[in-house]
């Protein structure tokens, strides 16, 4: 939320559910762009933590995906990022397209 009202950022923050319970932790509304977040607490992150994430993307209009956790940044096998919680707002201005 810092980050959104620093940057003068438009874009809402909120949890999704879709209506087979399936859900992410965070999503962020940038108009016609929905990018979602899941939090995980693993050191070792594997595919499977976005499982809800690529679930979501079949009735969403999904344009990234993210994985929150502890570890280094690296691309999610089949689509998406692992990003550490510190990068957070890293992750977030890249995402806006900022510098």
């Amino acid at each position: 939320m810092k980050w959104k009202a620093n940057a003068g950022r438009a874009e809402d923050f909120f949890f999704v559910r879709d209506s087979n319970g399936v859900e992410a932790d965070l999503a962020l509304d940038a108009g016609r762009e929905l990018h979602l977040f899941e939090i995980k607490a693993a050191r070792t992150p594997d595919a499977s933590l976005a499982k809800n994430l690529r679930s979501l993307a079949k009735s969403f209009p999904v344009k990234t995906a993210t994985v929150l956790c502890r570890a280094a940044p690296f691309p999610i096998p089949g689509g998406g990022r692992f990003v550490p919680f510190e990068r957070l707002c890293a992750r977030l201005a890249e995402i806006a397209g900022e510098p």
